[in-house]
């Protein structure tokens, strides 16, 4: 086993998790619960990289977190020099009065993440640092079941001021490795109507790659809080599948993507009155024939 993963296994799934701060030690994505590997029946493979060049982009691969992408905790009453709050990762030094940008790196205090685990199940559970008059208490379990991996979320409110964020998982996919393109096809959580770039598709909910990608492709669309949103990509020729799914209202769904790897990305508000408790699940299903 590597020091710098944890694995949970069954008869069906075989799943990487890396040990916060040994893999990734940047500002962007939760340090806590991150998904390196997915690997169904002993030869299906599921997970991908933002990108295939060293050092390009924000270090994202797999299955991984993201609190604060668009409305960060405290960003917005926090004075240059003075810090604020990325649950899962630390507290961020603002450096001058730039808006906030995910794809800035941002100096990091991290915040101490205990680990507990059972033969199927890992919990991370982290108190963050007191900032200010925001301060959470963030757990997260991960366990397997059959083909089922479930990500559990508890947040609560330590502190005196009221969290308000967004979440959502960045799910850096392919299937088996192979190239986005026309044996893809991906089922939306809802029909959408905002315009879509020229290589897809759509059929209803279902999205298809017209040909292979050479250039990244985004889009995103802002919807009313959907109940209990869910995302299907199913690689044709052979049949294999992952489905993701969130028991908490959507509000935005994005697709963003190149050749190598999709994100589809299932985005959901938190807002957390101090002394409050907040509670989620995303789901996924890995399927094959």
């Amino acid at each position: 086993m590597s020091k710098r993963t944890i694995t949970l296994s069954n008869r069906r799934i075989n799943v990487e998790v890396a040990r916060p701060g040994e893999i990734y030690q940047g500002s962007r994505f939760d340090w806590s619960g991150w998904i390196t590997k997915v690997t169904l029946d002993g030869e299906h493979t599921f997970t991908s990289a933002e990108s295939l060049i060293s050092g390009e982009g924000t270090g994202g691969f797999g299955l991984c977190n993201e609190f604060g992408m668009n409305q960060p905790i405290g960003y917005h009453d926090c004075l240059p020099g003075e810090t604020f709050p990325k649950l899962g990762v630390g507290l961020l030094s603002k450096p001058d009065e730039a808006e906030y940008n995910f794809f800035r790196n941002y100096s990091v205090n991290p915040f101490p993440i205990e680990i507990t685990q059972t033969n199927y199940s890992i919990t991370f559970e982290s108190d963050s640092l007191a900032c200010r008059g925001y301060e959470a208490r963030l757990k997260k379990t991960i366990s397997i079941e059959e083909n089922m991996l479930r990500i559990d979320y508890q947040l609560i409110n330590i502190g005196s001021k009221t969290l308000e964020t967004d979440e959502y998982n960045h799910n850096f996919v392919n299937i088996n490795g192979s190239t986005l393109g026309p044996a893809y096809r991906l089922q939306l959580p809802f029909q959408v109507s905002s315009s879509l770039p020229k290589i897809f598709k759509l059929s209803g909910d279902t999205l298809r790659w017209l040909s292979e990608p050479h250039e990244a492709f985004y889009f995103r669309e802002d919807c009313p809080e959907l109940s209990n949103p869910s995302w299907v990509l199913t690689h044709e020729p052979s049949g294999v599948a992952i489905k993701e799914s969130v028991n908490m209202p959507l509000v935005r769904f994005a697709l963003w993507g190149r050749s190598h790897v999709v994100s589809p990305e299932l985005f959901i508000k938190i807002k957390v009155d101090p002394g409050e408790t907040i509670e989620w699940r995303r789901e996924y299903c890995f399927i094959s024939k």
